[in-house]
């Protein structure tokens, strides 16, 4: 399989399953751990077997973590690492059916969880293809790799590499030191270092670099061959995963480079 496997459209059905599954232990992890900076304690982590909530802290001193298995494809719900439900993600289970042996299994393990707690969920049956679930996974873990070796060398507040559920991307923040003012109080300059797998401003998986704020000089910098300065939706660069499948992570990582080196010393105090 190649480090960066091609994601061709037949997958997005696939797709649009983990990421409904994803809300799942986005909500749970949301509703059990305590509030963090960024709104980081609704983000789940990339582990080599697929995407998991992490260790979560219940009352009575016990571990409850939920684990997306995207090599075995089934969704796991352990206790102090101990297995007490095994869901899998092929039945065609709608996210509401899913999210409801989910509950029933944490609750059993302790999680107290509210009766009409209900994390996104919807009636309609999903679609899962186990070949284009490990293709992403093989993605996501590629990603992540140089994602990790950037966020490594960089210096300055770092947010950790997470997946987001509720856009199911793949991002990091570097953040400035300027203070931007704004209409919910001050925020700290950033640069966000995103794998996305398609969305309405590019259909297909891509990657972006966004400086926020945005200046137009930005878009005077060169880069990678491929990539190209993004003004529509949003502002900042944009690189197709399909580049970086043909190319390798060497592309990826002179994109990720080139936007932060265009962008940092603006967004830094003093600059």
């Amino acid at each position: 399989m190649s480090r960066f496997p091609e994601l061709h459209p037949g997958w997005l059905p696939t797709r649009d399953t983990l990421q409904k599954y994803s809300h799942i232990l986005g909500a749970i992890r949301r509703q059990l751990t305590p509030a963090q900076p960024h709104w980081w304690h609704v983000s789940l982590k990339p582990i080599p077997r697929g995407l998991t909530t992490g260790p979560i802290e219940l009352a009575d001193g016990g571990r409850l973590e939920l684990i997306q298995d995207l090599s075995d494809h089934a969704l796991h719900v352990t206790r102090d690492r101990a297995e007490l439900a095994v869901l899998s993600l092929g039945d065609g289970l709608s996210s509401r059916a899913l999210g409801q042996a989910v509950l029933e299994a944490c609750r059993a393990a302790g999680a107290e969880l509210p009766d009409d707690f209900n994390p996104r969920a919807d009636a309609d049956p999903r679609s899962f293809d186990p070949k284009a679930a490990e293709l992403y996974l093989g993605a996501l873990l590629a990603t992540h790799s140089v994602f990790e070796s950037l966020h490594d060398d960089l210096e300055g507040e770092l947010g950790p590499i997470q997946l987001w559920p509720h856009h199911f991307d793949l991002s990091f923040e570097w953040f400035g030191d300027r203070r931007i003012q704004g209409e919910e109080g001050e925020s700290p300059s950033q640069i966000s270092f995103d794998f996305s797998t398609g969305d309405e401003s590019h259909p297909n998986a891509y990657y972006s670099v966004s400086p926020w704020p945005f200046e137009d000089s930005f878009a005077d910098a060169s880069l990678p061959e491929g990539a190209s300065w993004y003004r529509d939706r949003w502002q900042g660069a944009l690189l197709p995963y399909a580049s970086v499948q043909a190319a390798g992570a060497g592309l990826l990582a002179s994109f990720l480079r080139a936007v932060f080196d265009a962008s940092w010393r603006s967004l830094s105090e003093g600059s």
